[in-house]
């Protein structure tokens, strides 16, 4: 049985450096920057997305009218 102290770390297991102060200040501070550019950013990305979504739902629905399947084998 293997110990706690027999397990590698996940820095030795994805061969990646630890994240220091500096990383993780940035990964704290993005969504600020985000939110400075709101629609120059993530907004279009949302923005898009939420059209597609609407499109696809409305094919499903059509499909399922139309054929009595959920259509989930078109996935």
């Amino acid at each position: 049985m293997l110990q706690v102290d027999d397990l590698p770390t996940p820095e030795e297991v994805f061969k990646v450096k630890r994240i220091g102060l500096e990383e993780l200040f940035f990964l704290v501070l993005e969504p600020l920057v985000v939110g400075g550019y709101w629609f120059e950013g993530i907004g279009w990305v949302i923005l898009v997305s939420a059209v597609l979504q609407t499109f696809y739902n409305v094919e499903l629905t059509s499909f399922t009218i139309a054929t009595g399947s959920a259509g989930l084998s078109m996935l």
